[in-house]
């Protein structure tokens, strides 16, 4: 049995030379069938496994080494478009990311009663001080100082049927699933396996892997939370409307990362957010110019699905359902005749993992005023 230093540097660099030479032998299975977790989607395991053997190329002595090594290696995968995708996707993945690019949907709306127009949606998000204050090798807990805007703008702000821009600067507090290192460093391999005699042996492969997936636990269920109190602007396109916001929020994400499951099979992900917020519009507010520009209380939810096809039908694409729905609490008879108490907006979405997408959405955001179906084609992209 080995020391837990010789395990850092033999057993993990080998480890992924096995896994590597494996994968470069194998001929009919695919890298994810024989290698990568099943959290990990097809799109991105040859990027995963090919991030962990160059992280092994430069002979780290340590965990901590290795660790740092995976890191640069993972932030040079992320200039491939498939592969940022497919981490946006992941909660397991996502989470591991403190600046996530700006994405760009440049999109054509077909519009149900109106003319098409040609539009672009923008989201960006930034985290600030990220302290880890408690891991114990199954789940971090941490907190941070985040920033996220978003919002659709159209050649025309009068005809933009999602006219609804919004910045919110938070601080949150995070638990999500952690590396588990104790087991990795528990997870001792055999001498004989070091061998080169013994280096493609089944059995080898094997320990080596479950080694890996230590590593990267939970390999179960998990759930991500995020809580805490933001600030926000909303406003429209002309920065004219505008509503100050205050509030508390949670956010919880689910991802299952076994086979013998039907969400985990599938890698399907649901997440939730939930706040309650208050809101100090102005005097250009569709609700302020019926006649009520008090401040008010407002309870707001969204909910997204992922689906991806491979599994279910055999496609390379992925489906998104999205639901968004406000509602103001204890809202005036004035408003509530205007019709300006509560929004809801439902958004499916078709998406290749190059970017190009179609969609269809129904309902409305705050700032406008009726209902409106389209029906959206365009191409995303991150910078």
């Amino acid at each position: 049995m080995r020391r837990v230093n010789f395990l850092s540097k033999i057993a993990i660099g080998m480890l992924i030379f096995y896994a590597a030479n494996v994968l470069a032998q194998q001929q009919k299975t695919s890298a994810k069938e024989t290698f990568c977790p099943n959290s990990l989607s097809a799109e991105i395991c040859d990027s995963y496994v090919m991030m962990l053997k160059d992280a092994a190329a430069t002979n780290p002595k340590s965990i901590n080494e290795f660790k740092e090594a995976v890191s640069i290696a993972a932030k040079a995968s992320l200039h491939d478009p498939k592969v940022l995708n497919a981490v946006l996707q992941s909660p397991v993945l996502s989470s591991k990311l403190s600046n996530i690019p700006i994405s760009l949907q440049f999109k054509l709306l077909e519009r149900e009663s109106a003319e098409a127009v040609i539009g672009m949606q923008f989201s960006y998000s930034k985290a600030f001080n990220q302290t880890v204050y408690r891991s114990d090798g199954i789940r971090e807990r941490s907190y941070q100082i985040q920033l996220d805007i978003d919002g659709v703008i159209t050649q025309n702000a009068q005809e933009n049927p999602r006219n609804f821009i919004t910045g919110k600067l938070a601080f949150v507090g995070r638990s999500m699933p952690s590396f588990n290192l104790q087991k990795l460093q528990a997870g001792l391999v055999p001498e004989y396996c070091v061998d080169e005699a013994h280096i493609n042996d089944r059995a080898c492969f094997e320990l080596e892997a479950d080694g890996v997936e230590a590593f990267f636990e939970p390999m179960g269920s998990a759930f991500y939370l995020n809580y805490g109190a933001d600030f926000g602007v909303e406003t429209d396109q002309r920065f004219e409307a505008k509503n100050q916001t205050f509030g508390g929020f949670m956010f919880v994400a689910y991802e299952d990362m076994r086979i013998d499951s039907f969400l985990g099979y599938n890698n399907i992900k649901p997440s939730l957010r939930i706040a309650a917020e208050t809101v100090d519009p102005n005097r250009e507010t569709p609700r302020a110019l019926a006649g009520d520009n008090s401040s008010y209380t407002r309870l707001a939810a969204e909910f997204s699905l992922i689906v991806p096809l491979q599994k279910l039908a055999g496609l390379p694409y992925y489906f998104t359902f999205n639901y968004q729905a406000y509602e103001e609490m204890g809202a005036s008879k004035l408003v509530k005749t205007a019709n300006l108490h509560a929004y809801q907006l439902k958004t499916y979405s078709l998406n290749t993992p190059t970017g190009i997408f179609v969609s269809y959405s129904s309902g409305r955001l705050p700032f406008v005023l009726a209902n409106e179906s389209t029906v959206e084609i365009g191409f995303q992209t991150y910078f």
